[in-house]
């Protein structure tokens, strides 16, 4: 009866680990870290950025023949679809725009609103809208450059800010393509909030007379929200950076990866622990350049000398004191601007 019992045991342990392996491995999380593969996670952040087009710098004219004193309306880009009328393909290659109209690169996306443009019921923004990004369960890093010039609220009312005039924002789809509520669970509230949103920067003015190009990190809120989560099922997203509200506002050099924070501890050291090292990589401080690479350094057949900077700290000046009693009295310290090559054969420590 005893081992009956044993066996039974073991047999439900057994099951129930299977099971709690299945569940494991099916329940993919941007709130677990370890739910997906170290394998699929270093994969894409290896990716880097997953913009394509990301910079604005691939696209064409639809009116091959615009003059280059001409604003350009009528565009087309890769990767990237126009919203209303009011969009330009900056190119500081026309007379029209300037340099400081573009952050990097040759072009940007310009969106200008005027009163007559601003609805106050169904107000649609204007500006430009990603193709489909696929993603992975985790937490993603959003930024972009923006320059801004008088930007006024969208609703004219006593105290009215900004809010969401400046539509910045991430549009999460499923499987299937369908897209999926922005809605996140936030604690320090106790209800949703709308994590599709990503131009808190600027919410909470009233009015913003100039902002010279700045590079911008895309956030629903500040500190202590988790910012960049991916919601459950995401499995593809949308970026659209668009102007709400009245004024001027260029955007240009658009950035969308995979953050480090889907790492453990232990995972970001890993690959110190697996690197070979040589004799050279312990050098600290790291050297710049090494060169030939060598292993060991023969001191009857060269001069070996000590190479400090020009304004040394006590640590250098400490350290090389230790190494000239270790290469021979009679090794010399000089000062990095000192030092002349002689075309010999000269060793830098």
């Amino acid at each position: 009866m005893k081992h009956f019992l044993l066996i039974i045991f073991l047999l439900s342990a057994f099951s129930g680990s299977i099971f709690s392996q299945k569940t494991a491995n099916t329940e993919r999380s941007s709130m677990k870290t370890l739910s997906v593969p170290y394998s699929e996670r270093i994969t894409e952040f290896n990716k880097g950025n997953l913009i394509i087009n990301s910079s604005f710098e691939k696209g064409v004219l639809n009116n091959q023949s615009a003059k280059d004193d001409t604003l350009l309306h009528d565009f087309k880009l890769q990767a990237w679809k126009k919203i209303g009328n009011n969009v330009e393909w900056v190119s500081s290659e026309y007379k029209s725009y300037s340099k400081k109209d573009v952050s990097n690169g040759k072009h940007s996306i310009k969106i200008h609103r005027k009163f007559k443009d601003i609805k106050e019921i169904d107000n649609k923004p204007d500006g430009v809208i990603s193709d489909f990004i696929e993603v992975i369960p985790g937490n993603y890093y959003f930024s972009f450059d923006i320059r801004l010039e008088r930007i006024f609220p969208a609703i004219q009312r006593l105290s009215s800010k900004i809010s969401k005039d400046i539509d910045i924002r991430l549009t999460y789809f499923d499987e299937n393509k369908k897209e999926m509520s922005p809605g996140i669970y936030y604690e320090y509230y106790g209800k949703e909030v709308d994590n599709g949103f990503k131009g808190f920067a600027f919410s909470n003015f009233y009015y913003i007379d100039k902002f010279d190009w700045g590079n911008v990190r895309g956030r629903t809120y500040n500190y202590p929200f988790s910012e960049g989560d991916m919601p459950p099922n995401c499995k593809y997203v949308k970026i659209s950076l668009g102007l709400l509200g009245r004024g001027t506002m260029y955007v240009d050099n658009i950035d969308f990866h995979y953050s480090r924070w889907n790492f453990t501890s232990l995972e970001k050291v890993k690959p110190f622990f697996d690197k070979k090292y040589k004799k050279t990589d312990l050098i600290i401080p790291t050297p710049q350049i090494i060169s030939p690479n060598i292993t060991q350094i023969n001191l009857k057949t060269n001069k070996p000398i000590i190479v400090i900077p020009d304004k040394p700290e006590n640590t250098d000046i400490s350290a090389s004191e230790l190494l000239k009693k270790y290469l021979g009295n009679k090794t010399p310290i000089i000062k990095a601007s000192d030092f002349k090559d002689d075309k010999q054969k000269t060793v830098f420590i």
